[in-house]
Formats: C-alpha cells, structure tokens, sequence
C-alpha cells in the first residue's frame, strides 16, 4: 500500500475543493481524507495499492476549475493507516454551512454584477451596430439617387451624342451628294 500526506495552497477552502476532491478520490478508488486547515491549506491523505494511481489523483487534485485555484502542493510519503473509504472531515458543521452560504451569497453577487457589466456592454454595442445600419441605410439612399442621376445623365449625353453623329453623317451625305451632283 502507498500513502501520501498533500497540503494544497491557494484559494482551496470554501470553493468546493474538498468535495471535488472526494470526487476524485471516488472515481479512482483512492482512500483516505481530506480536511481544511486553520491555515487555509487544505490537507489530504491518500492511499492506494497502485503508486500509478496515487501519481494520477496527485495531477488531477492539483487542477485549477473557475472558483479553484491551487498554487502549490507540498507532497510527502506517509506510512499508510489503512483507511477503507474516502471521507471529508469536517470541523462544525453549522460554521462549515454558514461560511459556504457566505461564499455562495458573495459569488453569486459577483456573477451578478459580471451579468449586468455584460449586459452594459452588450447595450453599447447594439446602439453602435443601430448607428452602423442607419449610416449604411444612408449610403445605400445616396447610392440609388447617384446612380438614378448617373442614369439620367447618361441617357442625355448619350442622346446628344448620337444627334450630333446624326447631324455630322447627314452634313457628310450632303457633301458627298454635292460631290456625286445628286
């Protein structure tokens, strides 16, 4: 049998690590416990017949999720004591339930307030992308009024032109008329 002694550093106390790593424990048949210290730390004994086993539980215990994050574990072979289960020791469990609501109050007003800063910046961009289409409405309008101008413009000169070509072939056919003595 291995064991191993792992304090764990960082925000790991009343964020859901002792429970995630329970979790662990579980889905790989590790025993043991684990248990917040005064410190803050977190401390964990494991044991399992495969050291493969214990090394894997060691990374995956180690891993950082959105309100977790370990900065450092300090890892120390123990002698093994034989535990039959994975537990999580608790201190009072009325403290342990209040501190967490405590937590819980607090991130959820932070998720709130992320939501509402979201929700701002969505605001903005949706008055931006309002202030984009009326332009391009703009210049879609201009567009059509150049292009009806452009239109008109064109249908005159092109008519001016082919009367002049007219006016110049009619002024050769009377000169070669002349030339001919029609």
């Amino acid at each position: 049998m291995n064991a191993y002694k792992i304090t764990v550093s960082g925000r790991v106390q009343k964020r859901g690590y002792r429970n995630k790593v329970f979790q662990l424990a579980n889905e790989l048949d590790v025993n043991g416990y684990v248990k917040n210290l005064p410190t803050g730390e977190v401390e964990i004994v494991a044991e399992h017949a495969n050291e493969a086993v214990l090394q894997q539980f060691i990374q995956k215990i180690k891993s950082v999720n959105g309100l977790i994050k370990v900065t450092g574990a300090k890892i120390e072979a123990v002698a093994p004591e034989d535990h039959t289960d994975f537990e999580i020791t608790r201190a009072d469990k009325m403290d342990e339930l209040l501190e967490s609501m405590d937590f819980g109050a607090q991130y959820l007003a932070d998720i709130s307030n992320a939501v509402r800063e979201v929700s701002g910046k969505q605001d903005q961009m949706l008055g931006k992308q309002d202030e984009a289409l009326y332009k391009q409405d703009q210049a879609l309008s201009e567009i059509k009024g150049l292009r009806s101008d452009l239109g008109t413009f064109l249908k005159k000169e092109v008519k001016e032109i082919i009367n002049a070509e007219v006016a110049d072939i009619r002024r050769e056919l009377k000169l070669i008329k002349q030339k001919v003595g029609a």
